[in-house]
């Protein structure tokens, strides 16, 4: 799959049911594909997605607020349930 292959399968995932009134899945989805297409996958630390992607400051300590740990599963579950309807025929 090359690179505009993932933004458009991204763009169809932003747009599906499951993401489409939700503007943190969507945020959170992009700053990981985004860093994946930079070669900065292995650079996606707790951390740096609470500062990034959920607004937490500098010193943001991942072991007080969960909050990454709980939307990366609710992220995960949103991407099971888009393949498994509205994007089962995708790859």
């Amino acid at each position: 799959m090359n690179t505009s292959d993932v933004e458009e399968q991204l763009q169809r995932i932003h747009e599906s049911r499951q993401f489409r009134a939700s503007k943190r899945m969507k945020r959170f989805l992009e700053f990981t594909v985004r860093q994946t297409l930079e070669g900065k996958a292995g650079e996606i630390k707790e951390a740096l997605v609470g500062v990034e992607v959920f607004d937490r400051p500098a010193d943001y300590d991942p072991r007080v607020d969960p909050i990454v740990r709980v939307e990366a599963r609710r992220l995960r579950q949103k991407i099971e349930e888009y393949y498994a309807s509205d994007g089962r025929s995708e790859e």
